[in-house]
């Protein structure tokens, strides 16, 4: 899903860091999704919110 939000706005991952709070350089949720790495305590609360505010996106899907 976080692939098909980016896709569709045009997100680099240093502007969804942005939109997650996070900073720009902190590869924390990539390293997760590339090599299964543990998150940060508060990343599934941030992509929650971030995926309800994305909603428009991915409920066309």
């Amino acid at each position: 899903m976080i692939d098909m939000i980016m896709r569709a706005r045009k997100l680099s991952q240093s502007q969804v860091m942005d939109e997650l709070g996070l900073p720009r350089l902190d590869r924390s949720l990539w390293m997760v999704r590339r090599r299964g790495t543990t998150a940060s305590p508060d990343m599934p609360d941030r992509l929650m919110m971030w995926f309800k505010a994305n909603r428009a996106v991915w409920a066309k899907q």
